[in-house]
């Protein structure tokens, strides 16, 4: 902190000459009285670590269990193993058949769904903060995915035959 702004105000001024009033930035950063130095951004990237440090271990748990299962397992290739099959059952038709449009249409509705309910987790990490302005801007992104949902279901979409 620099002369004249105390810890309890969490005042910062930062070297752009640019001063900041943030009443946590004294438990955030452990300010007692000595000069604190921000760098812009660094608050930002200081709350993406924890999903950084999630993302790292997911990934390598993934990568142990992958290398644990392939030298772990016994291998005994038969012809039976290596014939192509869908569903437990000999292939139909060629592979080049064309598939109905329908498919592709729920294929596209999960994804676009899928991706969609992604922007709950964010929402739901700041959920106090955000306040009364945060629900109602939830619920009109909920009202806006329930009629795009109501469409394709009018439309017959979700149908198959």
């Amino acid at each position: 902190m620099e002369s004249g702004a105390s810890p309890e105000s969490g005042e910062l001024r930062l070297k752009s000459h640019v001063s900041l009033t943030l009443p946590w930035v004294a438990l955030a950063f452990g300010a007692t009285g000595e000069t604190v130095h921000i760098v812009p951004g660094l608050v930002m990237r200081q709350a993406y670590i924890g999903i950084a440090i999630l993302l790292v271990v997911g990934l390598l748990n993934a990568g142990l269990f992958l290398a644990l299962s392939h030298l772990a397992s016994v291998r005994r290739p038969t012809a039976i193993k290596a014939s192509a099959y869908e569903s437990g059952i000999d292939p139909l038709g060629d592979t080049r058949d064309r598939f109905s449009v329908k498919f592709y249409i729920v294929a596209i509705l999960f994804i676009v769904f899928d991706i969609e309910t992604i922007f709950f987790l964010p929402w739901a990490a700041i959920f106090r903060e955000l306040g009364l302005f945060g629900l109602i801007e939830m619920f009109v992104f909920v009202l806006v995915l329930g009629a795009g949902l109501a469409y394709a279901w009018k439309k017959g979409a979700l149908e198959w035959e």
